[in-house]
């Protein structure tokens, strides 16, 4: 007769000690060994528990993905499972150059309305040499007939970064493609370790990005691209609200458009201001390209353009209001393969304007070049500490350097309508003779 009628009264399945393989014309290979069964089987359900000590999938000998020690027990409905199930899962995790090992714990339960699924997931990324621990734990909530599921407090955990998801999952259909569209709660986060763009700035930006606290950010994500339509980040002091996007993954540019009340770029920059701290160090290569590569065929580069406003602007001594800056990349070193970074800033101050370009990159004994124009600025207001003053050199354009000589300042720079300057270290910092050259007009 049929099956039906051989379980009408229901019927148990054992396995003890079972070894399962499959092997393909292409060697390769599905070993599963270890299998413990006992199952209640009937027409309609099926209740009881499965258990292997490992599934190995290989090619050629080389293992590809491996599942260990996997317990599942529970019940489901035959005719619908994700409406009439309760399902326990416990697991461990082998994906060789992704995941070295993790424990996953999944409790799934449907119901005629809908299904919930609580997902934990711990382990170690295979990154860098000791490879970076990682969590991530929450629900799944999927309603009958919606299309959508429902991502809810999903706990997201990458070394040292941390943040929370709150987003509803379209389902790809006929009609409707993949969308992603929620809330990302940032409790911390590191732009320098994950972006490649950020790894080739100068030591004291690359630290402020990594250390990116309090951010919050609304996103739609789909297939071919992102947009952000709010953003909250703080990082040195400063608090930026705005927006972004990724409009096209075919040709990445990431867009960001931030604004703030105020910025001590002392802070963001250290050695704008004559300190110079050490590079963050990371055991692992950041997950997008350097600027300038790929240089691999098939490899994808991203762009950027991130512009950054802020009301007031603290630069050691001096202060400036209505700061504006622009960051993107500029050409590209034909011996490393690396861009520049361009740094295009204005803003107001001192009875008049000020604009500047900084150019990070190129030679590691020359990693900054920063060129400035004042108009109309009564430079003589300037209140400079004894060891922010400037002194001329005996030139036909007066050359100046940082120094403690204050007086020999003032006759010079209060008739210049434009003055080229070469100094360590950017506009007006403390002399310091490693820091690399600047100039001001």
């Amino acid at each position: 007769g049929s099956f039906r009628s051989f379980v009408r009264q229901g019927c148990l399945l054992e396995i003890k000690q079972g070894e399962i393989r499959l092997v393909d014309p292409d060697n390769a290979s599905i070993n599963m060994v270890g299998v413990e069964c006992g199952l209640d089987i009937y027409p309609d359900s099926v209740s009881g528990s499965f258990n292997f000590v490992a599934l190995n999938l290989r090619r050629e000998g080389r293992l590809l993905f491996g599942i260990e020690r996997c317990e599942v027990s529970g019940e489901s409905g035959l005719n619908n499972p994700l409406s009439e199930s309760r399902i326990d899962t416990r697991l461990q995790l082998r994906y060789p150059g992704v995941i070295s090992h993790a424990l996953l714990a999944l409790e799934f339960e449907g119901s005629p309305t809908g299904w919930d699924a609580k997902i934990d997931l711990n382990g170690n990324l295979d990154l860098g040499k000791n490879g970076l621990p990682a969590a991530i734990s929450g629900r799944l909530i999927g309603l009958a007939d919606s299309g959508e599921i429902a991502i809810r407090g999903f706990q997201l955990r990458l070394d040292r970064d941390n943040g929370q998801l709150n987003a509803s999952m379209a389902i790809p259909s006929k009609t409707r493609g993949f969308e992603l569209s929620g809330t990302l709660q940032l409790a911390r986060f590191s732009l320098t370790r994950w972006l490649g763009f950020a790894r080739n700035l100068m030591p004291g930006l690359a630290i402020a990005l990594d250390n990116i606290t309090d951010g919050s950010l609304d996103f739609i994500l789909t297939s071919g691209g992102l947009i952000v339509p709010r953003i909250r980040a703080c990082s040195t002091g400063s608090c930026f609200t705005g927006s972004g996007s990724v409009k096209s993954f075919a040709k990445p540019d990431v867009v960001l458009d931030l604004q703030t009340d105020f910025v001590d770029l002392g802070k963001a920059i250290p050695e704008a201001v004559g300190e110079f701290p050490n590079a963050p160090r990371f055991s692992h290569e950041p997950l997008t390209p350097y600027p300038g590569k790929p240089t691999n065929p098939g490899e994808t580069g991203i762009d950027y353009n991130i512009n950054l406003a802020s009301q007031k602007v603290k630069y050691g001594p001096l202060k400036f209001s209505n700061g504006k800056v622009r960051i993107t990349q500029g050409k590209t070193d034909k011996l490393n393969r690396l861009e520049d970074v361009l740094i295009y800033g204005d803003g107001d101050g001192y009875g008049g304007k000020f604009k500047g370009l900084c150019i990070l990159g190129g030679a590691k004994h020359l990693p900054m070049a920063i060129t400035a124009r004042r108009s109309k600025a009564a430079l003589g207001r300037f209140q400079l500490p004894e060891n922010w003053a400037l002194i001329t050199r005996k030139r036909l354009r007066p050359s100046i350097l940082t120094s403690r000589r204050t007086k020999l300042i003032s006759r010079n720079l209060k008739t210049a309508k434009n003055l080229q300057t070469e100094m360590p270290g950017g506009i007006f910092p403390p002399c310091v003779p490693s820091m690399p050259m600047a100039s001001l007009k």
